[in-house]
């Protein structure tokens, strides 16, 4: 009858063990995918941010005519 019980006590801490290591690892999953959100989104503020600074530079080097383009110099 010892053995039974030991051996119950077994599966529980096994099940116990196994939930908490489910929940750490959906914690760091949740925490990977925020990190990556938060990536893409400095990304696109980079993209921005420099399409930016370059459309003032390109209207000052280009001129559009009605037939052609024309860099100036």
């Amino acid at each position: 009858m010892l053995t039974v019980v030991a051996l119950m006590e077994d599966v529980q801490i096994g099940f116990t063990t196994n939930v908490e290591a489910s929940l750490l690892s959906s914690r760091y999953s949740e925490e990977a995918a925020h990190a990556v959100l938060e990536g893409q989104q400095a990304m696109e503020q980079v993209k921005r941010d420099a399409a930016s600074r370059l459309l003032p530079t390109r209207s000052k080097n280009w001129q559009t005519s009605p037939l052609t383009r024309h860099h100036i110099f």
